[in-house]
């Protein structure tokens, strides 16, 4: 009897981690707006510039309470804003963007993509790099990739391979 408890309680724990898991990746993403249309809840508010308090009390504490309970994650930090923010950065910056494709090919947009700095970010409360984190146990470059440009896949295959060179 204690034994089934148990692991209906380590079930339901594990359903809560994944749960808030999700609902904070609803909110920790580039250029995402709070309700009110601000970017309280941004993570990146515009390149290289962060909300501290959204990783310490998102992220880093999702990253932490996952390894507690053994809840491996796959980090998809460009759902939400991802594309469209790092091109319309890149654009009111002065770069000659002509689509939202753009993001795959100008060096401007790369060059920001390539800047973001969860890979290298030292977990406040772990104390461990997100890239040598075993919580984290893939990294999703981009959700759903498409390039209205190019549909024989070319121009995403390249941008993907640059892009999962990095260390």
């Amino acid at each position: 009897m204690l034994t089934g408890l148990w692991m209906l309680l380590h079930s339901l724990l594990k359903g809560f981690v994944r749960l808030l898991l999700l609902l904070v990746s609803l909110f920790v993403e580039p250029g995402h707006l709070a309700s009110d249309g601000t970017d309280q809840l941004a993570l990146q508010i515009s390149p290289g510039l962060y909300h501290e308090n959204v990783f310490h009390q998102a992220l880093d504490f999702v990253v932490s309470d996952a390894a507690k309970n053994n809840v491996r994650l796959i980090n998809n930090n460009q759902d939400f804003g991802g594309r469209p923010q790092y091109v319309n950065w890149a654009k009111n910056a002065g770069a000659r963007i002509s689509s939202n494709d753009d993001f795959y090919t100008n060096a401007v947009v790369k060059q920001y993509y390539k800047n973001h700095k969860v890979l290298t970010r030292i977990n406040t409360i772990t104390g461990v790099a997100y890239k040598d984190d075993p919580t984290v146990m893939a990294w999703e470059l981009i959700n759903e990739p498409r390039c209205q440009a190019d549909y024989s896949g070319n121009t995403v295959d390249a941008w993907v391979q640059e892009m999962a060179s990095l260390k």
